[in-house]
């Protein structure tokens, strides 16, 4: 083929490039005449080929003898005919907005007909299958390429009304038949994805997509993810109702936990794949950037599942350099979308890689008589300075040389295998970010040569290992954290006996089943929904014959007798309805309703057992409050800036440059409860500095859920705490004559109690209370301090029944509705009023609950605007605060040996869990990166048991063989947060204070935010079987400790309690319980 161009082609140009021949190359006639040039089209949007990766990489290309480079433009491929297109011997075409597919396609069919060898580097056809997301999951699926879940609903449009001169055409899109959706799911012919889920249109170039929140356990709403606009990526809308869109056709996929991180691959050929991490949109939405604008993208390993992955990827989709999207999740790797011709966007390595492999690709279809040839001809380049490439290395002399020297010349090698060789290595890199240039090469083979920088492997890892060895590193943050503030936890409880709410019950699964009552438990928002809508019929059939008249529970208190028992239930019933209506929309992370049956009778009729009353338990309360997220954010911060290496700024930027290079091993736990959740979230956005109101998408993307780990308590655990409860307050009250005991306990002998039934499934226990111990710090008056918290408490309730207007009637509901919030407020009193002392007895159970109210209430200012009941509020604290300092931390155990058992059962599973955490951490750091990588993934697949890690991403771990702008990196911290209740806070600093790791924390509160942390730091020069190589720091703080009346307090600094030797804190945590 003539290497000239027809004049009548004169806009087919190189677009700044040269077409290089071999004379101007200085190479003898003999050697040009054994090689033809090979035309390479670049036909493609202007934006594309004039862009800086395709520059830089067309540039390399055009440095070899072999090519002629011909760039199409725009002018030619919109407005020409393809008979007026050059003629090429390979192809380089890919769709993007604008282009004309199908054009382009008739152009090659027409230069496979002239020429049989022609060749599409990427396959034309098979691009139409990367239009539509339908087609793209089918071809992964038949590939067996791993993809999440996911359903597809295609609706086909109905006009409504044809479009006219002045307005368009209407349309509407019909669900197909098969396709429900609930509030919490969606169903497609029997397939059901849950909430959250992620909505994909199934045009693959709409990138408009949309994450579904549940409203039962995250609040709802709805995540939308669109383009980048300036630093913005996606919204978040809390207020969404939750609907699916229906304006077209959508792919539906079970959303994924990756730890807040979206890898990017590039594939270049089958062998061939360099992956890159970024923050994931689905976070807080802000773009993190570099200073130049760009977006922070680092280089990261691959598995030898994830490599797999991208060589089936690369060949199913025929497209030769292709990228696509990873998610890491659960210990395994997903594709969650395939994009076509992609390039990385700054990597000069890469862009070298990729030209060498697509030269060598090309080659072997075109001219395999060169790749067979046994030569490399060095290039002398000095008279291509004219060439401009944005990044290139300079140019300079250079001889025959497979490496680039050390001054940064370059040098083109010419392959001499058929087999694809491989790419070669910049000696440095001009890439302004100081990105490592990573790539992975698709075979199990040693480390090969081309991917070191200078030197042997060797080499580096002494330089490493020096650089180890001048300081301990640290290799761990591990921390269990008590949530934030929140609202006093409370229960309104009402026997019901109508019909619609039996009948509810039943709906939800309550009722007598096999000779056995099975309560039924409702949380999700239309159960809550049902239980409102049923609750407002009932009052509307009850107050057509009753009065407004407020109900005054007093009268329990004082022992009246003629209660009425029709007014005392329309009043709870108006409790209830109010309960249910504040808060707006229904979520399960703030109430909840229990129906429990208590009798049953035969219905003759119907010739069965049916329920006649039950007993509905509306749970609300125990909320994280405005002050509970902002003391969580501040303690996230806190330890961003205390806890980790710092950076140049010193405010932090140590962690979040770690976390930005995936240096930074983050894992973030918590209990079921939702308080916890919401603290946890709260407190990773202090940690990684996020941005954004909303905690739901941190809640979903970053927050795993560990009931067992942080909710659940150990075998024998309920008999334990109940017989030192009972011990406990015979030792504050002076005898069982002075306790309310539990409703499962016995009556009472001289020094004897026998508890049975709930909460111990009917085991029965013996409580000696003869053998109590002694316990340090019970006032020698607490039966006086009692009494006077319990006249304090009567006197403040009688004052705010007086405030609420104790009138005979309320003008009408929007008077009750203004009062609702001073009702609870009192019924919560109340509550404790009659819980606490009844005839002279105490509950001392009842201390902890009436403190934590105290403290609330005084934050929050309730009786700011009265000045008796704020001292009388304030009074009550004090006295409470004295007898919680007894109570609280002996409830788990009062002896050593109780607090050591109690402990160890409370938090057996957390034990375990951290036991692993540091079996981890120390095998990592043995480890080469990605024989780390590769054991972690054979160890996945050798056991369904997921012991390391539940939920959240895979291990993204920088190359840190290429990381050339970061200063330290072989640096890795692994970060575990625990987020938790108070009892597990105590339990394990019980277990390690009487096992001797530290003297125990006396005469402090455990606050709100208290925390233990585990700081685990290696010296490198130390033996491997020394022992102090490995220590940690075991730091304490109480948490948000002050007084209340000053407002929200945040966490107190933690401080060390001890540095052990990690052997010793491991035989600690391993102890079974006796």
């Amino acid at each position: 083929m003539d290497p000239t161009f027809p004049s009548s082609l004169g806009e087919a140009k190189p677009a700044g490039l040269l077409s290089t021949k071999f004379g101007e190359l200085g190479l003898d006639a003999s050697t040009a005449a054994t090689f033809s040039t090979i035309r390479v089209g670049v036909c493609t949007m202007d934006k594309k080929a004039k862009s800086k990766p395709m520059i830089a990489i067309l540039t390399r290309l055009n440095l070899f003898a072999d090519f002629d480079i011909l760039t199409f433009g725009d002018d030619l491929i919109l407005d020409k005919p393809i008979e007026q297109w050059p003629q090429v011997d390979c192809l380089v075409s890919f769709y993007s907005s604008g282009f004309p597919l199908e054009k382009a396609e008739k152009y090659a069919e027409m230069m496979k007909e002239k020429d049989p060898k022609f060749m599409c580097l990427n396959d034309l056809k098979l691009q139409h299958v990367l239009h539509d997301r339908r087609s793209v999951y089918r071809t992964l699926a038949d590939e067996l390429i791993p993809v999440t879940k996911y359903i597809q609903v295609t609706r086909t449009p109905r006009v409504v009304k044809p479009a006219t001169e002045d307005s368009e055409e209407e349309v509407e899109w019909d669900d197909p038949e098969g396709f429900v959706e609930t509030e919490d799911s969606i169903t497609m012919n029997g397939m059901t994805i849950t909430k959250p889920f992620v909505e994909k249109p199934i045009h693959g170039e709409d990138h408009n997509v949309w994450i579904y929140y549940p409203a039962d356990t995250l609040n709802g709403g709805v995540k939308k993810l669109f383009r980048k606009k300036g630093n913005k990526s996606s919204e978040f809308y809390p207020e969404h109702p939750g609907t699916v869109r229906r304006n077209g056709s959508f792919l539906y996929e079970r959303f994924m936990q990756t730890g807040g991180t979206d890898v990017k691959v590039y594939t270049v050929g089958p062998h061939y794949a360099h992956a890159e991490a970024r923050k994931s949109p689905v976070v807080d939405g802000f773009v993190e950037r570099f200073p130049d604008g760009k977006e922070i993208r680092y280089p990261v390993l691959l598995t030898l599942a994830e490599k797999e992955i991208a060589r089936k990827v690369n060949l199913a989709f025929g497209q030769f350099v292709c990228g696509f999207d990873l998610l890491r999740s659960e210990g395994k790797s997903y594709v969650c979308d395939v994009n076509g011709w992609s390039f990385v966007k700054n990597s000069e390595k890469y862009y070298a890689d990729a030209a060498d492999i697509m030269r060598q690709h090309i080659l072997h279809h075109l001219s395999p008589h060169k790749t067979a040839s046994g030569r490399d001809i060095a290039v002398d380049t000095s008279n291509l300075l004219g060439l401009e490439s944005p990044g290139a290395s300079p140019a300079g002399a250079s001889s025959g040389s497979r490496k680039l020297d050390r001054t940064g010349s370059i040098s083109i090698p010419i392959m001499g295998s058929s087999k694809m060789s491989a790419p070669t290595v910049s000696a440095k890199s001009d890439d302004v970010h100081g990105s490592p240039n990573y790539f992975s090469v698709m075979d199990n083979g040693s480390l090969p040569s081309f991917m070191l920088k200078e030197g042997s492997y060797e080499d580096i890892t002494k330089a490493a290992q020096s650089w180890h060895r001048t300081r301990h590193e640290l290799r761990a943050i591990i921390a269990v954290i008590r949530h934030g503030d929140r609202t006093p936890k409370q229960k309104m409880k009402v026997k019901v006996t109508q019909k619609p709410l039996l009948d509810l019950m039943s709906k939800f699964g309550g009722g007598y089943f096999n000779g056995k009552l099975k309560q039924a438990k409702l949380k999700k928002p239309h159960e809550l929904q049902d239980v409102l809508d049923t609750i407002r019929q009932t009052l509307n059939d009850l107050e057509e014959t009753c009065s407004y008249k407020m109900y005054d529970l007093m009268s329990q208190v004082e022992g009246n007798s003629d209660d009425d028992e029709e007014r005392e239930f329309l009043h709870k019933m108006r409790l209830a309805k109010h309960i249910l209506e504040r808060g707006g929309k229904f979520s399960g992370i703030n109430r909840k309703v229990q129906m429990k049956p208590l009798e049953v009778k035969i219905n003759e009729e119907k010739g069965h057992v049916e329920v006649v009353e039950a007993l509905m338990i509306i749970k609300h309360g125990g909320v994280l409050t405005d002050c509970g997220k902002k003391q969580s954010i501040e303690l996230g911060a806190k330890f961003r800036k205390q806890m980790y290496p710092q950076g140049k700024g010193g405010e932090g930027d140590g962690l979040l440059r770690l976390h930005s290079t995936y240096r930074h091993d983050l894992k973030i736990y918590s209990s079921d409860e939702g308080r916890v959740q919401v603290s946890a979230a709260a407190f990773t956005k202090g940690l990684l500095d996020l941005e954004g109101d909303s905690l739901v998408p941190i809640m979903a993307s970053l927050v795993n859920k560990e009931q067992q780990i942080l909710d659940a308590f150990g075998k024998g655990v309920d008999e334990a705490l109940q017989e030192v409860k009972i011990k406990l307050q015979c030792a504050i009250t002076g005898g069982l004559n002075k306790l309310i005991l539990p409703k499962f306990a016995s009556q009472p002998t001289n020094t004897t109690v026998t508890l049975s039934q709930s909460p111990m499934k009917g085991k029965k226990v013996v409580v000696d209370v003869g053998e109590t111990p002694k316990v340090e710090g019970i006032p020698e008056n607490s039966i006086e301090i009692l009494q006077e918290m319990n006249s304090c408490i009567r006197t403040l309730c009688d004052h705010m029944l007086e405030r609420l207007g104790h009138k005979e009637e309320i003008e009408d509901h929007e008077d009750f509705m203004m009062e609702t919030q001073a009702m609870l407020d009192y019924e919560r009193w109340k509550a404790h009023l009659l819980s606490f002392c009844k005839r002279g007895k105490y509950n001392i159970s009842e201390i902890s609950d009436i403190y934590d109210s105290c403290k609330h209430d005084l934050i929050s200012e309730k009786f700011k605007d009265t000045d008796e009941d704020f001292l009388l509020i304030k009074k009550t604290y004090c006295l409470a605060k004295t007898m919680a300092a007894i109570v609280v931390p002996n409830e788990y155990g009062m002896t050593g040996q109780e607090k050591l058992n109690i402990g160890h059962r409370i938090c057996s599973e957390l034990l375990k869990k951290l036991h692993r955490d540091f079996s981890a951490m120390r095998q990592q750091s043995k480890l080469d990166v990605q024989e780390f990588l590769d054991q972690e993934e054979r160890e996945r697949e050798a056991s369904e048991e997921d012991d390391e890690e539940g939920g959240g991403g895979g291990t993204h771990r920088l190359a840190a063989e290429f990381a050339e702008g970061v200063k330290t990196p072989l640096r890795h911290v692994r970060s575990r947060f625990y987020h938790t209740s108070e009892s597990h806070i105590h339990a394990l600093h019980n277990v390690l204070a009487m096992e001797g790791i530290f003297s125990a924390v006396k005469g402090v509160e455990f606050d709100y935010l208290s925390s233990i942390v585990f700081r685990v730091f290696e010296n490198p020069e130390m033996e491997e079987k020394d022992d102090a190589r490995w220590t940690v720091d075991i730091l304490f703080s109480p948490g948000c400790v002050g007084e209340p009346s000053d407002g929200c307090a945040s966490a107190v600094d933690l401080v060390k309690l001890s540095t052990v030797t990690l052997k010793d804190l491991e035989s600690i945590i391993n102890l079974k319980p006796s």
